[in-house]
């Protein structure tokens, strides 16, 4: 690869054609059992598989002849990795390695692993949903404050294009992956999940904080846990992005109701309760009735 005994050219004589065609397949061979044993059970023979896969990308990369702009070129062996790593829910170990030392410390990785998983969600299409746990899982992995890094300068490629360099291309293509999850056949325990992750690790890569809305209000309509929970991402986004949600208060006012008082989320519920109506901005009539329904409320409310 790196004295570029793999090309070919027209311009090549027969005999140095036979050996660069010789030479790729045995390389693509060479991959092919690699990528095998990153799906061994036996975590050294995985971190070792990762790490030789890596290497090769490294050199196939970095010997292009410029940077490419068509990503399925320029990430060679990290496609075939990402689409391995996230095929399995059981292999969470070599998930973390991959994101302790190569996607959360290589900005261009992490851009590229983007991408993959975007094409994974194309390619596959409702197949997909069956990766959705381990795609999840990998991008929990990610540091809260990766989206909010603005200068992209760590590489592992040497030849990287100007995509890669700017922080607003890493986040359209995580926003994009973040939409192509939520608009998934998701579980309740998927949803659940992914709600506990909505302040740290997936509002900060939005542009566009409005495109949460239908799956906030999707899960608000679940109910149980799911309510209190989505209905805390919209006051998150409501108070520090600004978003217009008129109905906010509409939909806290409907869950008020005698079986929240029996629910084992009430103690929960009311330390949201009194969150969200801390605000000094709030209408006098709007929490006189809250009020109002809290005290009919508690003249029916157990003991305890």
């Amino acid at each position: 690869m790196v004295n570029g005994s793999m090309s070919q050219s027209r311009e090549m004589p027969d005999n140095e054609r036979t050996i660069a065609q010789w030479l790729r397949a045995q390389h693509e061979s060479y991959n092919n059992i690699l990528l095998e044993m990153l799906m061994d059970t036996n975590p050294g023979m995985q971190s070792t598989a990762l790490t030789l896969l890596m290497r090769l990308q490294k050199e196939f990369a970095d010997n292009l002849e410029e940077p490419s702009h068509d990503h399925r070129r320029h990430e060679g062996n990290l496609r075939r990795a990402v689409a391995r790593i996230t095929n399995s829910d059981s292999m969470e170990l070599i998930r973390e390695e991959f994101v302790r030392q190569y996607v959360q410390v290589y900005d261009d990785v992490r851009y590229f692993t983007f991408a993959c998983l975007n094409d994974l969600f194309k390619e596959e299409g409702e197949k997909c949903v069956n990766r959705l746990d381990a795609i999840i899982s990998l991008l929990a992995l990610l540091e809260p404050d990766t989206a909010d890094k603005q200068s992209m300068n760590s590489f592992y490629h040497k030849k990287v294009n100007t995509r890669v360099r700017n922080g607003n291309s890493h986040k359209k293509l995580a926003q994009e992956l973040w939409m192509n999850i939520l608009r998934g056949s998701l579980s309740r325990s998927q949803r659940k999940t992914i709600l506990s992750m909505m302040t740290t690790h997936i509002v900060p890569w939005f542009t566009r904080m409005e495109l949460l809305m239908d799956f906030l209000t999707d899960s608000f309509n679940a109910g149980g846990s799911l309510s209190l929970t989505a209905l805390s991402g919209l006051f998150h986004l409501m108070q520090a992005k600004n978003l217009d949600y008129p109905q906010f208060y509409t939909k806290l006012y409907s869950l008020l109701s005698p079986e929240i008082l029996h629910s084992k989320h009430r103690s929960r519920f009311f330390r949201l309760l009194d969150t969200f109506l801390s605000s000094t901005h709030l209408p006098v009539a709007l929490v006189a009735s809250f009020i109002k329904r809290l005290a009919r409320l508690t003249l029916g409310a157990p003991p305890s």
